[in-house]
Parts: C-alpha cells; structure tokens; sequence
C-alpha cells in the first residue's frame, strides 16, 4: 500500500505518475484517492481494515518504504513515452 505522510507527496506522485494515466480525469485518480482516504490508522482501527489494504498493496504498491508504480496505469493518449520511461526507471530501482 502506498504511503503519502502528507498532502504534498500525494501531489507530487499524482503529477509524476496519476496525470500520464487514462484513468486520471478532471484533476482526480480514483486509486489514489482511496489511498489518501484510508491511511495505515484508520486501516488498523476500521473493517474492512485488512481487506482493504491488500487490495490498496496490489493498486499502489510500495517496497522498502518506497511507492511504486500505480498497477492500473493506462498510458493516456500521447503520454506512452512518459510512462515507458517510468516502468524503466521504477524497474532500474527494483533491480529487475
């Protein structure tokens, strides 16, 4: 599950990652929305607490503190470039 400590690292993930994105409209991803909504307190005291965040670690994972790239990204039209650079970088720094 992805982890934005505030407001700003959920801006800048949103810029570098979420605006390239099909799914990405009107200023706003649904994916990270519902990371921004459920953080790792409210995951720990609510239901579907558990549920709910195996599903945020398959949407945004992280690993080693790290966010990783959104699994749902759909390059929009004229951003393939962009987002292949990213799967190249996210993948040069996960050693793979």
């Amino acid at each position: 599950m992805a982890y934005f400590p505030n407001s700003t690292a959920g801006e800048i993930y949103e810029h570098h990652v979420c605006s390239l994105c099909q799914h990405y409209d009107e200023g706003m991803c649904p994916l990270l929305s519902l990371h921004m909504l459920y953080n790792y307190d409210q995951l720990a005291a609510e239901e579907p607490g558990p549920t709910l965040k195996v599903v945020l670690d398959v949407l945004i994972p992280a690993r080693d503190g790290k966010n990783l790239l959104c699994s749902m990204i759909a390059a929009s039209e004229g951003k393939e470039n962009e987002v292949d650079a990213l799967r190249e970088a996210v993948e040069r720094s996960e050693g793979t």
